[in-house]
């Protein structure tokens, strides 16, 4: 199978998928086990503020609009969730604008190593709306969303929420980060994942066909240990 029958094809998604699985499990994060107890998780199915900051980009995602929002909002649940008594109106603003450019860069500037070109653009859109330390906060969550390690630095609890967050859904819950089983799958099942995951799989070549060396190579700039 040659072009771009195969790049779009299941067996490329799921080799993706795969390789990703993989890393996770080479770098050492925790992996589920089921420990019996009930959800206790609320899911978060609708965001009004984070509506409103990605409604300007609805056009240029296209197909992959509802994809993005849904994996929004269920990260900002199990972010919120590990906010604990710190989940208030504030941090759930400033989690809301991080998660809105988070990936951003993906289609604005159409390129994987995508996390610092996010936070410019996150950058320029919020300056008005967010005092600079929480803007500071706001980049430091786009920047270091896949950090493999604690964060610490400017907003580190907010910074942390959203990284653990982030590596749950975008493994499918394979990474639990510490989150109780019964409550990923609660928040799995209640957002459709609307193709979110296979957009993951397709984008890079999408973007740059079988140029590997550069899916490669930028998608390592992603990650900081």
């Amino acid at each position: 199978v040659h072009g771009d029958t195969f790049l779009e094809s299941a067996m490329w998604k799921k080799l993706l998928g795969l390789l990703i699985v993989g890393i996770s499990a080479l770098v050492g994060l925790r992996f589920a086990s089921d420990d019996g107890l009930p959800a206790d998780i609320e899911v978060i199915a609708s965001a009004p503020g984070l509506d409103a900051l990605l409604e300007p980009y609805r056009t240029l995602l296209g197909a992959d609009f509802e994809g993005y929002r849904n994996h929004n909002l269920r990260v900002l649940t199990f972010a919120m969730h590990f906010l604990g008594k710190a989940a208030n109106a504030k941090a759930r603003a400033i989690v809301e604008a991080a998660l809105a450019f988070h990936d951003i860069a993906l289609w604005t500037d159409k390129r994987l190593d995508y996390v610092v070109p996010s936070a410019v653009v996150a950058h320029k859109v919020l300056a008005d709306k967010f005092s600079e330390a929480e803007l500071l906060t706001i980049e430091n969550a786009i920047v270091y969303h896949h950090k493999i390690t604690e964060f610490s630095g400017e907003g580190a609890d907010i910074v942390n929420a959203v990284r653990k967050a982030d590596w749950i859904d975008a493994s499918q819950g394979i990474v639990t980060k510490g989150m109780r089983l019964s409550n990923i799958r609660l928040v799995l099942d209640s957002i459709p994942n609307a193709g979110f995951h296979d957009t993951l799989s397709a984008i890079g070549p999408r973007l740059y066909g079988w140029n590997v060396l550069r899916i490669v190579s930028e998608l390592a700039q992603i990650y900081y240990w």
